[in-house]
């Protein structure tokens, strides 16, 4: 962040800022001052991301009251949606337990790891099982494999082919931000009726690791590449305000 003034960042789990708090409390201090900045984005809801298959609701529903507590206390921010990528299943009670919580927005990747089944929106209101609805986004990013260095891989062949990416439905949260994975993850989204952007989260999710160096250089590149959507930096929370208001 201090390299790269417009690149912001998010994260979503109050048990990592309770670490953090405790073990490194001047790393703490600067991540406030982010935060606070509004490059660091802190959301998410949850205390941490849930299972939410054989969860109770009253398990759930404490993972929200813990969570949101925790961002409202130490930073100050009111959660409004729940960011939640990488569990495997969602309860048919979640919609109403989140616009109990004041949760506006869903977002996730998981329903879209299938191969027999394929969900035929990425954006749609979900209605629980009480009738509540809750906008909700299949994130359409197309995950790149690296050098296990965190290294942006070698540009594909050209031309690739762009009608079997297409078909893939494996979206992530683990991009490896290239030309190719911008331009599949923005064509894959199927709902530009409603609104014309897609949110691609980009860098090394799963285990950490964050964005890298070159995959913010390669943001900027991005940018002036004739034929590609163009690309800069939002926080999930300010891609979500404009989403509510183009779907209205």
């Amino acid at each position: 962040m201090d390299e790269f003034p417009d690149y912001v960042f998010m994260q979503s789990t109050p048990q990592l800022y309770q670490y953090i708090k405790e073990d490194n409390p001047e790393m703490y201090e600067k991540i406030k001052a982010r935060i606070k900045e509004g490059r660091w984005e802190a959301e998410g809801g949850m205390w941490l991301e849930a299972d939410c298959n054989i969860s109770s609701g009253e398990s759930l529903v404490r993972q929200f009251l813990h969570g949101m507590h925790f961002f409202r206390e130490e930073f100050g921010v009111n959660c409004t949606y729940l960011w939640l990528p990488d569990v495997f299943g969602y309860s048919w009670s979640l919609p109403q337990i989140l616009k109990g919580c004041g949760i506006k927005t869903f977002a996730t990747t998981k329903i879209g790891w299938n191969q027999f089944n394929t969900m035929p929106h990425d954006l749609f209101n979900w209605r629980g099982i009480d009738g509540t609805d809750i906008l909700t986004l299949l994130l359409t990013a197309q995950s790149d494999s690296d050098d296990g260095q965190g290294n942006v891989p070698p540009a594909p062949p050209i031309p690739f082919d762009l009608a079997k990416e297409m078909a893939n439905r494996h979206s992530s949260y683990n991009t490896c931000l290239t030309a190719k994975t911008e331009l599949v993850s923005y064509l894959k989204f199927r709902e530009k009726e409603y609104t014309r952007g897609a949110l691609i989260p980009y860098g090394h999710g799963d285990g950490g690791g964050g964005t890298t160096r070159g995959m913010i250089k390669t943001r900027k590149y991005l940018d002036r590449m004739p034929g590609l959507p163009t690309a800069f930096d939002r926080t999930p929370g300010q891609f979500f305000d404009n989403l509510h208001r183009d779907v209205e």
